[in-house]
């Protein structure tokens, strides 16, 4: 069994307060156990006023973590907060890892990085945490690619970076104390790990507006739809450059693979010069895809499904949640409403961390229970410990 211990703090500008007030809250939440890691959520700020070097420096285990937009623990919610959530247990042994620069390459790294992990654990991983960086020329479903084929189809739950900026020009990976713009860091877990995931971008229920079949795509581009080049396809149901195409990043596309997995949510990034749709994620041939809406009221009502969920789960012992920022974003100035609806929803007693994603990944589920790892947009993903 995972046990989670939870703690956070609001001293930016005082390293060894933060680090005192990060200890004491540990030692209220409970006991290591056999073997423990560190997951960090903070505020970009912590960073350059050296926090999170006194925090992991104080710590006797590895910790792995990025910057984000708001975090929440089952203790306090905030946008200039730090969060620490430790996975702890006598069963399940914890391997964290930090990959070379992916900035050229990114294939070797991350094999060479999970083969280093990997062979520090007792038997095969069962599941995996990912902290992805936010790379321009690189997207997170090419990341999640290469971390399927280096792990073998294990379970990858995790977040690309993202900060308070609008172009997320902070967005850094954390690993002991130190921050990264271009490398991935990774937990992986050997023992009886006992998981569920659930993830949803809009709420259950609500109709796409058209579906169309992906003919012609290389990775994220779509090239034609419906056998039209896309930009002509996308006229068709009235979307085009002068109505606003281009800012269409909160419109989710929702993409069904075809293959039994449930349907995930994707965005159009851009437009490239050759007149192709540059999506927020892979968009094979043959999928197809509807657009829906997203409005404020449809962040709340689908984050309560998922809790909804949640609750009626009484095996549950922690809980990582990974809500896209482009959903906070969507809420306006009320910015932390969706986090503060989990709080509400799940109280104190529950030990949780949430962070606001630039992308997640979170595995679905099959017709045969397998689960397939998949990356997403718009969605509030969530990873349930159980007993």
């Amino acid at each position: 069994m995972i046990k989670m211990l939870t703690a956070c703090t609001t001293e930016i500008d005082e390293p060894q307060a933060a680090a005192q007030e990060i200890l004491k809250q540990l030692e209220q939440a409970g006991g290591l156990r056999k073997s423990s890691v560190g997951l960090l959520t903070c505020h970009a700020d912590f960073i350059t006023s050296g926090a999170i070097i006194k925090v992991c420096e104080s710590l006797p285990f590895d910790v792995v973590g990025t910057t984000t937009l708001g975090a929440a623990t089952n203790r306090d919610t905030g946008l200039e907060i730090l969060t620490l959530s430790v996975l702890t247990s006598d069963e399940v042994t914890f391997a964290a890892v930090l990959t070379d620069s992916l900035q050229e390459k990114q294939e070797e790294p991350i094999m060479a990085a999970c083969e280093s992990a990997r062979s520090t654990l007792p038997g095969q991983p069962s599941m995996v945490l990912a902290y992805a960086p936010l790379l321009p020329h690189v997207g997170g479903e090419r990341l999640l690619r290469l971390l399927d084929k280096a792990l073998k189809g294990v379970p990858v739950f995790g977040t690309l970076a993202c900060d308070h900026n609008f172009d997320f020009h902070d967005s850094q990976v954390v690993f002991n104390g130190k921050a990264h713009r271009d490398r991935l860091a990774l937990v992986l877990m050997s023992g009886p790990v006992k998981y569920s995931f659930l993830t949803i971008s809009v709420p259950e229920g609500k109709a796409e507006k058209e579906s169309a079949i992906i003919t012609e795509s290389e990775g994220n581009v779509v090239k034609k739809v419906n056998d039209l080049p896309v930009l002509s396809y996308l006229e068709t149901i009235g979307l085009t450059r002068e109505s606003g195409l281009e800012g269409s990043k909160s419109i989710p596309v929702i993409l069904n693979y075809n293959d039994g997995t449930p349907a995930v949510a994707r965005c159009f990034y851009m437009i490239s010069p050759e007149g192709y749709a540059v999506c927020g994620g892979e968009m094979p041939m043959g999928a197809t895809f509807g657009l829906s809406s997203m409005e404020p009221e449809d962040i709340l009502i689908s984050a309560g499904q998922v809790l909804n969920k949640v609750q009626e789960n009484k095996n549950i012992t922690a809980m990582l949640i990974f809500p896209c920022i482009v959903r906070s974003v969507t809420l306006g100035v009320d910015q932390l409403a969706e986090a503060r609806l989990v709080s509400e929803k799940l109280g104190t007693s529950l030990p949780y961390q949430l962070c606001y994603s630039g992308g997640e990944i979170c595995p679905v589920y099959q017709k045969d229970g397998n689960t397939a790892n998949r990356f997403h947009n718009f969605s509030f993903a969530a990873c349930l410990f159980e007993e």
